[in-house]
């Protein structure tokens, strides 16, 4: 397996790989904002329901 390596040049295969490390972070970080509901979970941390503001 090493010999497919053997004359590569060592900045393509780093540039490949933090290509790679950064395209899965995103994949992640996409999945994981989904799963959580971002956007409405912070809205709705900091903005309080409007029931609440009616009572005041």
């Amino acid at each position: 397996m090493h010999k497919i390596w053997q004359g590569s040049d060592p900045q393509v295969l780093l540039a490949g790989l933090g290509f790679f490390l950064g395209s899965l972070a995103m994949v992640i970080h996409i999945f994981a904002f989904s799963v959580l509901g971002y956007p409405k979970t912070t809205k709705a941390k900091y903005n309080p329901p409007a029931v609440a503001s009616a009572l005041r």
